[in-house]
């Protein structure tokens, strides 16, 4: 397994606490509701989470020696996975997973959307009953399970939008006009620039020019409309733009060494009879 670990216990705790404890074992948990108050010192000494009231739902990863201080109301729940791993450490002031030889930062917690809230608690019910069940097919569908669960920590933050360049204004242009309606000259004062500043720019981005990035464009067009639809050569080469069927037999016997009417009968399933 990539991920080596043994679950020490695994339940869901419902009842009023106040309670101070250290953390012997990682932890893996999710919580619902029913906070007063909670606060973590991590193994360092720095302060980890410390919430002073009721907070969203969240997922959370505890290391051993961390000590917590806590108190929750009747309204209690709270998921947490015990277990002992290899390949979780705390050091350098972060939470490592190690794998192949490399050490890859963690977050501790992660915020849930109201929504996710009910599959995630399915996913806890179901490692607490594979580890009662205890039997070595269900321990380690429970190790999978977590693994699942720790995966979340590894998915990279949405990054934030950010303007997009002329390049890739132009590129997404040519993509939006699927038939070529519009030539590139067009395309530029559309988009407000020269046509051959943005023939510069695009050229110094995506390493080929937007003449060429068109052509390829077009010719994934051509064959979509050859495989996927009835229209004739000459109907294909009004779709995309192309003055006169000859342009497409041109364009097609110079990249597949076939004529329309060949790749036709090649690729366009025909009903027997």
């Amino acid at each position: 397994m990539l991920l080596d670990l043994k679950i020490c216990s695994a339940g869901v705790y419902r009842r009023p606490e106040k309670y101070f404890q250290q953390v012997t074992h990682w932890w893996i948990g999710l919580y619902v509701s029913g906070m007063i108050r909670h606060q973590v010192i991590l193994p360092d000494g720095r302060l980890g989470d410390d919430f002073d009231g009721n907070t969203e739902p969240y997922l959370f990863l505890r290391c051993p020696s961390s000590k917590i201080d806590f108190e929750f109301g009747p309204d209690r729940e709270d998921w947490v996975v015990m277990f002992d791993s290899e390949n979780l450490s705390y050091q350098e002031r972060k939470l490592q997973f190690h794998y192949d030889g490399e050490k890859i930062a963690v977050p501790l917690l992660l915020t849930l959307p109201p929504e996710e809230v009910p599959a995630c608690r399915n996913t806890f019910e179901q490692i607490q009953y594979a580890w009662k069940e205890g039997l070595p097919r269900d321990l380690l569908y429970a190790a999978f399970l977590i693994g699942k669960l720790l995966s979340r920590f590894l998915m990279p933050p949405a990054e934030p939008k950010k303007e997009l360049s002329p390049a890739d204004r132009l590129k997404r242009a040519i993509d939006d006009d699927i038939d070529c309606c519009c030539n590139l000259s067009q395309l530029s004062e559309q988009l407000g620039y020269s046509r051959d500043y943005l023939r510069l720019v695009f050229q110094q981005e995506f390493k080929l020019s937007p003449g060429e990035y068109r052509s390829m464009r077009r010719l994934h067009r051509i064959m979509e409309l050859i495989a996927d639809t009835e229209l004739t050569p000459t109907e294909i080469a009004d779709r995309v733009g192309l003055k006169h069927a000859s342009h497409l037999n041109i364009l097609l016997r110079r990249h597949y060494q076939l004529s329309p009417s060949e790749l036709i009968r090649r690729t366009r399933f025909h009903s027997p009879g």
